[in-house]
């Protein structure tokens, strides 16, 4: 594939430069854009064209890693000081935190000290530590919704309407989605050795599972907490 084939070539932030012996093209991106593979793995063609367009700012890119670094590892001691002080109760919440915090910083870090090869969907230590994230903030967002859905059902609503039977049905399935969830980002994680074919198939199914679980979570919620 050339870079010529693209409505704009380099997506505007190159130049498209002809190899005189190969007569192909290829992208010298301007600074600071680059062409990486990272989420580029399910477009048809080998590497050498799916790098074509200059869509990566990296310091950008990397500012936000950096940030995310720095975030995380103060929030890490900011959770020490509150355990000394007994401002987290409860072992399971503790071991959440502490590791989401963890993978967080740990990802960032990887990343930056790794910044060509480190890529989501090529690295398996990488992909590996993204999905996990993603994977935790499901959860602790399914937990959360769960808890509060169960507090209004006992202390807010009573009797049998059309809220609280939607309330009622996301209580029931709650710990299904997050089991749901768990199995689904690890998928994510294996996007970086199965086959390009298994990624599409990994993908198409997490789009549909992702809506329909919000369609579900929406239809039983959304006559109460849209109000």
């Amino acid at each position: 594939m050339s870079c010529e084939v693209f409505i704009e070539p380099c997506a505007g932030r190159g130049d498209c430069v002809v190899n005189e012996i190969t007569n192909l093209s290829s992208c010298i991106c301007s600074d600071p854009f680059s062409n990486q593979i990272e989420f580029n793995f399910m477009i048809e063609g080998d590497i050498e064209a799916r790098i074509e367009a200059c869509t990566y700012h990296d310091t950008w890119l990397y500012a936000l890693y950096a940030l995310g670094a720095i975030f995380a590892s103060f929030a890490v001691f900011q959770q020490l000081y509150n355990c000394q002080k007994g401002g987290i109760t409860g072992s399971a919440l503790r071991g959440i935190t502490f590791f989401s915090l963890g993978l967080g910083l740990f990802a960032s870090v990887v990343r930056l000290l790794n910044r060509e090869s480190a890529l989501f969907g090529e690295d398996i230590l990488f992909s590996f530590l993204i999905a996990n994230l993603y994977s935790i903030v499901a959860v602790v967002t399914q937990l959360f919704l769960a808890r509060y859905m169960k507090y209004l059902r006992l202390k807010l609503i009573q009797g049998n309407t059309v809220e609280v039977l939607g309330i009622k049905l996301y209580i029931k399935f709650a710990n299904r989605i997050i089991i749901l969830d768990l199995i689904l980002f690890q998928l994510f994680g294996l996007v970086a050795i199965v086959e390009k074919q298994s990624r599409k198939t990994i993908f198409l199914l997490a789009d549909l599972y992702l809506f329909l679980k919000i369609c579900f979570v929406w239809f039983c919620t959304y006559r109460f907490l849209g109000q």
